[in-house]
């Protein structure tokens, strides 16, 4: 039987013979470079994480405000919802305007929860921690409002004890020189 190759297949393997490419029939080692001849290519050096830095007092104020404000309107509005069903008996906002309340206390809590913030002191740091986990309890029960299909389902839902968040976001607020109104000290936040 006589074998057959193919031209291009016979042109490819001479090329490759000849520019170097084809292993050694010899079985030799291949020979060294000298160090001159190789392009020496940098290491990369890799990038240094940037450290977080403390905020000013002023800083921490307006990260505080346009956290909490935000959440501080949405609670308004459930409120609000609230008082026109005691007046009109309308139930139909209160869900609605629930899921934007839980939504809200999402975004607020995890705001605070940013490690990459650092506030101007241990102590506010330690109140915003209460604060965070605050905004995270409400959620559960936020949550359950916006599904409630009457009044009495509303009225059955518990709310965490606010006592101890409740003197915390105070004195965040005298800590980083921001008045003790919660509605006054929003405004432009």
């Amino acid at each position: 039987m006589r074998l057959t190759i193919p031209l291009t297949v016979l042109l490819t393997a001479a090329a490759l013979t000849l520019t170097g490419c084809a292993p050694t029939s010899t079985g030799a080692a291949p020979t060294k470079t000298a160090a001159s001849e190789i392009a020496e290519t940098p290491t990369p050096t890799p990038t240094p994480t940037p450290t977080p830095e403390r905020m000013t007092t002023e800083e921490a104020a307006d990260y505080y405000l346009d956290t909490v404000c935000p959440q501080n309107r949405l609670i308004g509005d459930s409120n609000l919802a609230l008082t026109d069903y005691d007046t009109t008996g309308n139930y139909g906002p209160i869900a609605g305007t629930a899921a934007k309340a839980r939504d809200g206390a999402q975004a607020a809590a995890l705001r605070l929860d940013d490690k990459n913030v650092l506030w101007p002191s241990d102590e506010i740091a330690e109140d915003i921690v209460k604060i965070r986990d605050d905004y995270f309890a409400t959620i559960s029960t936020y949550d359950a409002w916006s599904f409630a299909t009457d009044f009495t389902a509303v009225e059955n839902t518990t709310w965490p004890d606010r006592t101890e968040v409740k003197a915390a976001a105070q004195r965040v607020r005298a800590r980083l020189g921001l008045a003790p109104d919660i509605v006054e000290s929003c405004t432009g936040h």
